[in-house]
């Protein structure tokens, strides 16, 4: 595996663009609708039984 090269930066005000850079914004951002919903789900149920099943 190669070693990343230091390239530190020349000032600090440059943080957030360089944040920018690495990170850009998303070009689409999801609506609440597309998250998961882990309230309304059967994700409890379905753990309890794995759980009873294998302990």
């Amino acid at each position: 595996m190669e070693k990343p090269k230091s390239n530190p930066l020349k000032s600090m005000d440059h943080w957030e663009d360089d944040l920018l850079e690495r990170y850009p914004d998303p070009e689409t951002s999801k609506e609440k609708s597309e998250f998961r919903n882990y309230v309304d789900s059967d994700r409890d149920a379905t753990v309890r039984e794995f759980y009873q099943l294998n302990h």
